[in-house]
């Protein structure tokens, strides 16, 4: 009985942290399928001179779709054709686009939404306006910031005790 009740003591303390470490570790994996697809997304519109651009449908819920553009420079989303649809909700629980409580972007300036509505590449890759998804945990523990800048690079910024790093 003794040996009973300390596995079980054991097991109290073990499967919330092995819960927490979990939801990192989606919330990290969305962050990198979604860092992963915008630079997809901008490959493509270099490889085949076509705007291509990522359409958000779903916010909070990380829900969105890749498009090519049918009818260039027009962008339509109800009538261009999807090469991808991306629907993490189902996959990654208590992972969404959320700001979690951020009122700066990794380059100190201010955000309003966690999601573009459209990030949009054109022919040379380069993004129409820069922008940032942001990419959280429902919990607040863990939040991310994928920045895409006017010359189409991307980086992952991770919020450590309140600063981007």
């Amino acid at each position: 009985m003794v040996v009973t009740g300390l596995i079980v003591a054991l097991a109290g303390i073990a499967v919330p942290q092995y819960s927490q470490i979990a939801l990192q570790m989606r919330t990290q994996a969305a962050a990198a399928q979604v860092m992963g697809d915008i630079n997809w997304t901008r490959n493509m519109s270099l490889r085949t001179g076509v705007p291509h651009y990522i359409n958000v449908t779903g916010d909070p819920a990380m829900v969105y779709d890749v498009h090519r553009s049918a009818n260039p420079p027009a962008i339509a989303p109800a009538s261009d054709p999807v090469l991808r649809s991306i629907d993490m909700a189902a996959r990654m629980p208590d992972v969404d686009f959320d700001l979690n409580g951020v009122t700066l972007d990794p380059y100190g300036g201010t955000v309003s939404t966690a999601t573009p509505g459209q990030m949009v590449f054109n022919t040379r890759g380069l993004p129409t306006a820069p922008g940032a998804f942001f990419v959280a945990s429902e919990d607040g523990a863990t939040a991310y910031a994928i920045s895409v800048t006017g010359a189409g690079r991307t980086r992952l910024w991770r919020r450590s005790n309140g600063d981007w790093k």
